[in-house]
């Protein structure tokens, strides 16, 4: 990554500091990287709801039931508001939370009709609001970046000794 305060490539372990002008690229990398981790790992488990649709529909295990078909149009009703509530909320881990909960509505609708095709609407109504939540993460990422230096810089200027010295360093 490179340092956002000076742009200097930093490839030093991620607890270090930028050796050109002393910004705790370690400080912000400890902030941005749970937010890949836990978004990536939502996503995968619409993978694994995937995978589990799969297994279930090859082994001819469930059958459909009578309330199927209605319950499938009200939850897909229900995603509506689903992306919605995602255009509101600010925090990016709720995001990615209510981006997997169409695969959900799509895990219970294959359970209810037994169609394999109900699952896969609600899995690539998913699969967009991820990919919509994709172009948040990098906006979210760099205000987070920039208010960083900018609490670095304000410092600096103000004579405060550096995070570096601080820490001991």
């Amino acid at each position: 990554m490179n340092c956002p305060a000076c742009g200097q490539a930093n490839n030093a372990p991620g607890t270090s500091d930028c050796p050109l002008c002393g910004f705790p690229v370690g400080k912000v990398n400890r902030r941005v990287f749970p937010i890949y981790i836990v978004t990536g790992a939502v996503f995968f488990s619409t993978l694994i709801y995937a995978g589990l649709v799969y297994i279930l529909s090859t082994s001819g295990t469930v059958q459909p039931t009578p309330v199927g078909d209605v319950v499938f149009y009200m939850l897909l009703a229900m995603v509506v508001p689903v992306a919605v509530t995602m255009m509101l909320v600010k925090n990016i881990i709720i995001k990615a939370a209510l981006a997997e909960v169409p695969a959900v509505y799509g895990i219970v609708a294959y359970f209810l009709t037994g169609e394999v095709a109900n699952f896969v609407i609600f899995l690539g109504a998913s699969w967009v609001l991820f990919i919509w939540l994709s172009t948040q993460i990098v906006g979210y990422v760099a205000e987070i970046q920039r208010e960083a230096v900018e609490k670095y810089q304000r410092s600096r200027e103000l004579g405060r000794p550096s995070v570096r010295s601080e820490q001991g360093g």
